[in-house]
């Protein structure tokens, strides 16, 4: 049985091609430890999901990262928050945005600026857990179209949810809006439990981490904006 460490979890993968090739980064040995979550697909299970857009090859992967993130909240108190995830100084920060808005583009805008000071953590799904010690952001193999992602955690220090805008601004968001925005940003037609739990997680969350919206024009000036509010509050 191959083991691979994902979140601080031994996670069982027999996946497709794509999932198996990008989770090598977390492989961690042929052993016999009891894994805390397994995924198994079959090509039958594949061919039942109905998105015509989509390759076998893609709705496996998202298949099988649906998985792993169900289990995640149903039992290790964590969940997907779909965002770019950059670290800074060892902290991380998110930022959220529909496709296309510019989320990634943001964040390598933050890596330009503050070079080898930070790095990208995950560049579309990254893993959330609440733990005894604090919330921790984690790279996970189902990293967005280019793979942008490694194996390590940080602590959560913000999250962001960007919107395209002529100038640049940032504001704390209220609490109804932190709860749409980030239940929006989870994974998507899970059943009751799961839906729940994410929930639960979401008020933990909103809790204890600064959360903000923000108009940007994708320049370095926001890049300014969004570390000064961000990091000195």
């Amino acid at each position: 049985m191959r083991i691979y460490n994902i979140a601080d979890l031994y996670v069982s993968l027999e996946c497709a091609e794509r999932t198996m090739k990008r989770a090598e980064k977390y492989y961690l040995t042929d052993s016999d430890i009891n894994p805390d979550i397994s995924i198994k697909t079959t090509p039958e299970e594949i061919a039942d999901i109905y998105r015509p857009d989509w390759t076998e090859e893609v709705k496996a992967y998202v298949y099988e990262g649906k998985l792993f993130y169900s289990e995640l909240a149903r039992r290790f108190n964590g969940m997907m928050i779909h965002s770019s995830a950059v670290v800074l100084d060892g902290n991380a920060y998110l930022f959220s945005a529909p496709s296309g808005t510019g989320k990634s583009t943001h964040t390598r805008l933050w890596l330009q600026k503050f070079e080898n000071r930070a790095y990208i953590l995950n560049d579309d799904k990254p893993a959330v857990r609440i733990m005894p010690d604090g919330i921790f952001v984690y790279g996970t193999p189902w990293s967005g179209k280019d793979d942008v992602s490694i194996n390590k955690k940080a602590p959560l220090k913000g999250i962001c949810f960007l919107n395209r805008d002529k100038t640049n601004w940032i504001k704390t968001m209220d609490t109804e809006s932190k709860v749409v925005n980030l239940y929006h940003s989870a994974i998507k037609k899970v059943d009751k439990e799961v839906a729940l739990k994410q929930l639960d997680i979401i008020e933990n969350i909103i809790k204890k981490i600064p959360i903000y919206e923000m108009g940007c024009n994708i320049s370095e000036e926001s890049v300014e904006v969004s570390y000064n509010k961000m990091f000195y509050g």
